[in-house]
């Protein structure tokens, strides 16, 4: 896989709290970002939200912590993901990485990264197709666009389950 350099908004508490972790599991900070990307499957609905612009993390938290940017590696198929999840669920990348830091971080930490391993192979996004069609339709005022997008395999057994 190809590795894409971009850049998070992050307080300095969460990058240390990554960092952190990757060193103490002894992964790459970008195998550790692609399994909280995996996780952060479990934060959003199925539903796309829709007119409405990008909300962005704001600059200051309510703790009054300190933000800084952070360069981060990704794998291509993780950078695809987050930014395809910051268009549907309209809220930056840099807020995703927040959720998941604070929500699953320290379950992996625990439970290590072999489930998380074998759950990518079956929740990756795209990746299911390496030579996918992406269909464009044309009608009198508009323009169409279908993506193709792997739903959750628990979604597929319990199509009301939405988190």
């Amino acid at each position: 896989m190809k590795v894409l350099g971009t850049s998070i908004y992050i307080e300095r508490s969460r990058k240390e709290r990554l960092v952190s972790a990757a060193e103490v599991m002894g992964i790459s900070q970008s195998d550790l970002l692609s399994m909280l990307l995996l996780r952060s499957r479990e934060i959003f609905g199925c539903s796309a939200i829709t007119r409405q612009c990008v909300k962005y993390q704001r600059p200051e938290s309510a703790e009054g912590e300190d933000f800084e940017i952070y360069h981060v590696e990704l794998f291509d198929v993780d950078y695809e993901y987050a930014t395809g999840r910051r268009h549907v669920f309209k809220i930056s990348v840099s807020f995703i990485f927040r959720l998941a830091i604070d929500r699953f971080l320290d379950e992996i930490i625990k439970n290590g990264s072999s489930s998380t391993k074998k759950a990518l192979i079956k929740q990756q996004t795209n990746y299911y197709y390496k030579n996918f069609f992406v269909e464009n339709l044309q009608r009198s005022s508009v323009e169409l666009w279908v993506i193709p997008w792997v739903t959750r395999e628990e979604n597929r057994k319990n199509p009301t389950n939405t988190a």
